[in-house]
């Protein structure tokens, strides 16, 4: 996740700076009322999960995640890649918690712009996706599972057919052979990707939500991220939505970084009743380094109880509905 290190280079680290704000015009509207889907680990009623992606540094400062700690830790692998004990770091992180935190997990079919969902679909990677249900098993976690995120996406460049088979071809693994059953199949898009991402849907029967990836100010306006986000309370799922702090054309200030990122980007959250996750992707590095202002604004706004962090095991699973 060589992105996260690059952050460094963008965010504005005056950390020193006043760390209380007064409500301006640019803060965001009430919360829509959330709707609900019944889908696998959904949240239910007025709830918005928090994520946020992490690296496995022994040195690195947790104080930021200690301070506003996710209710999951986002992890990326490589399919073709994955060691059969991917699973033990995650294990051994998650014990050290106190409170109970799931996990989201991408799956990649793509290996530096080469694509591989073709050799997934034709079997040829059987064992790397036994290996990783075996490691879903002994997490013992329920887990959003985003199998190749991205799927429109010109560096991806999946063959529709090819994507769609080798998508279910791990969903069937998972769920008939493995018996997985707390584990949610996630669909991810690119909102900059082809504009006929339905052409990479591989079906309601081996979907539980749906997943759109947004990394600009552009992307959180253009037609394509609100018909998405219509398209899937259409078909009934609810939607988690990724992002990260813009790496391009990055405001000079935190009120204008706020104004331009986190006020439109927290007004699609509100707006949109289906969006019930949010992970944003570089929390910890953005809070370490990022205008000291822009930070704690936006520990404020995790602050209102729509967003469900880390808490008890006893009241996640009672409103996510597990088994």
């Amino acid at each position: 996740m060589h992105y996260i290190r690059l952050i460094c280079w963008f965010l504005l680290g005056c950390t020193g700076c006043a760390t209380t704000y007064s409500p301006t015009e640019d803060t965001p509207s009430v919360f829509a009322s959330r709707s609900d889907f019944l889908q696998r680990l959904e949240p239910r009623g007025e709830r918005i999960l928090f994520g946020a992606g992490i690296d496995f540094d022994p040195f690195a400062d947790r104080s930021a995640l200690e301070r506003t700690q996710p209710a999951y830790y986002e992890v990326v692998y490589d399919l073709a890649a994955l060691p059969y004990d991917w699973h033990l770091p995650l294990r051994e992180l998650l014990a050290r918690h106190e409170n109970y935190v799931l996990l989201q997990v991408d799956i990649r079919f793509a290996n530096a712009g080469t694509a591989y969902a073709q050799a997934v679909a034709d079997g040829q990677l059987d064992e790397a996706i036994d290996g990783l249900c075996f490691g879903l098993q002994q997490l013992g976690r329920p887990v959003f599972l985003r199998l190749a995120p991205e799927s429109n996406s010109s560096w991806n460049d999946y063959d529709p057919e090819a994507y769609k088979t080798a998508w279910q071809r791990v969903a069937q693994t998972l769920r008939d052979r493995w018996q997985l059953r707390n584990i949610a199949l996630v669909w991810s898009i690119a909102a900059d990707g082809y504009a006929d991402y339905m052409a990479f849907y591989p079906g309601d029967a081996y979907v539980d939500w749906w997943s759109i990836d947004i990394f600009t100010p552009a992307e959180l306006r253009q037609r394509t991220t609100r018909a998405f986000i219509a398209a899937a309370a259409e078909r009934s799922y609810p939607v988690l939505l990724e992002a990260a702090t813009p790496m391009s054309k990055t405001p000079k200030s935190g009120d204008d970084l706020w104004r331009m990122w986190f006020t439109p980007l927290f007004e699609l959250l509100r707006q949109q009743r289906n969006i019930k996750a949010l992970t944003y992707r570089d929390w910890a590095d953005f809070s370490r380094l990022g205008d000291g202002v822009a930070v704690e604004r936006f520990r404020l706004e995790l602050s209102d109880p729509t967003y469900q962090q880390a808490t008890e095991l006893s009241e996640l699973r009672w409103f996510l509905e597990w088994e």
